[in-house]
This record gives C-alpha cells, sequence and structure tokens, in this order.
C-alpha cells in the first residue's frame, strides 16, 4: 500500500511537471532583475527552461511621487511595496493588494493613495476604462502606459526566473529576473549566470527611466 502511494505521488509530480502547473501564488519575495536592449542568457546545464507564454499586455501606472508597483494584467490590479534592500542590492517585495475589476470606491481610493494620488470622488463601481479615466483626472502627474510583454520562464538553483521582451510604444527592451523566497539561493544563481554585476533595477524604476518621468521617490 505505502509503494502505491509513493508511485501515485510520482506519476502526480511527474505529470505536475509536464503540464507545467504553476505553484501556489507568494505575496513576497526577493528579486533581482536587469534591462538591456538585448540579453544573452548564458549557458547553465541546469538551468531548466519552460515554454514560452502567448504575448501579454499589461498596463502600469507610474507615478513620480511613489515607488510602488502598480500593474494592470490579467483582469486585476496589482500592486507591491519594496519591503527592504540587503547589504548586496537585492530586493524584497511584497504585493499590498489585488483587487479585481470592476473595482469598488474603497479599491480605486487605495490604489490612489498608494500612487500618492488625491483620492477621487466615485460611487459604484468602475471597469478598466472608466478606472484609468478616473486616475487621469485624480492625478495627471501618474503616467499611464501600455507594455508588451513575452515571458519565458525558467529555474535555476531553487529560483525562478523569467526573460522578457518587452515593446513600450515604439522601443523595445529585454529584462532577466531571478526571484527566491531566501536571499541565498537567489545570490548564488546570480554569481552562476554572471548577472550580479549589474546594477539591481525593479520594473518601475526602469520604466519611468525609459520614458522620461522624474522618479522623486528614489530620491528619498
Amino acid at each position: 500500500m505505502i509503494a502505491h502511494r509513493r508511485r501515485a505521488a510520482t506519476r502526480r509530480r511527474e505529470t505536475d511537471r509536464r503540464l507545467h502547473v504553476p505553484e501556489p501564488r507568494t505575496t513576497s519575495w526577493w528579486e533581482w532583475r536587469i534591462f538591456g536592449p538585448q540579453i544573452q542568457m548564458p549557458v547553465a546545464p541546469d538551468l531548466l527552461t519552460e515554454p514560452t507564454e502567448a504575448p501579454a499586455t499589461e498596463t502600469w501606472l507610474l507615478s513620480p511621487c511613489s515607488s510602488v508597483s502598480v500593474r494592470v494584467c490579467h483582469g486585476q490590479v496589482e500592486i507591491k511595496r519594496l519591503e527592504r534592500i540587503d547589504r548586496r542590492g537585492l530586493e524584497l517585495w511584497r504585493v499590498i493588494h489585488r483587487y479585481r475589476f470592476p473595482l469598488d470606491a474603497a479599491a480605486v481610493a487605495t490604489v490612489s493613495v498608494d500612487l500618492g494620488a488625491s483620492v477621487p470622488d466615485l460611487e459604484g463601481s468602475v471597469d478598466l476604462e472608466r478606472f484609468l479615466s478616473v486616475m487621469h483626472a485624480a492625478a495627471p502627474s501618474v503616467v499611464v502606459r501600455s507594455v508588451r510583454t513575452q515571458r519565458s520562464p525558467f529555474r535555476l538553483d531553487g529560483c525562478r526566473g523569467e526573460h522578457v521582451k518587452l515593446t513600450v510604444g515604439s522601443g523595445q527592451r529585454e529584462t532577466v529576473a531571478l526571484v527566491g523566497q531566501d536571499p541565498g539561493p537567489v545570490h548564488a544563481a546570480l554569481q552562476r549566470l554572471g548577472f550580479s554585476r549589474f546594477a539591481n533595477m525593479n520594473y518601475p524604476r526602469a520604466l519611468k527611466l525609459m520614458l522620461g518621468v522624474a522618479d522623486r521617490a528614489a530620491a528619498l
């Protein structure tokens, strides 16, 4: 009976790997990310690549007064906050809010506060188009941009990673990230790939640089 259960568990794990069943989403992780016109992935024999995802469109809200990450994708708005930076520059990010559309007035108020914007006078719920219109009126300094992405996930040394091709307007960039629950394995994977020599650059900061958005929050 025990041997049968072990074989069944092994078959389930093998099936999950073939189908690329996603792991439960966590709310915080250590991250190192680099950007460049083109990024060549180094050869690592035990780097496990996963199927490239279909192209997707994300909407980012970038505030010169806030360093939070506010991204709209897959029918929801996700807000992340930078919690800590370790002595080697690795960043600890945490999801503080996820709201699915349509958004109620309380959710819109929360997003506004996180962006350092005034809270709009709103009743009822709003869809994405109305939400962006309301945010533009409440916070003219907040820049809204669509970003076209194509992700190629991978795994290395117990860390998750991604190689992403970005299109922002007519500009194109690539980004590679390594993330993990513990900073040690992330730093080890960075050393193996040779990426630790590059500065850690998170998504909001990189997009602000690309779009010429003043980042007063980063100077605080």
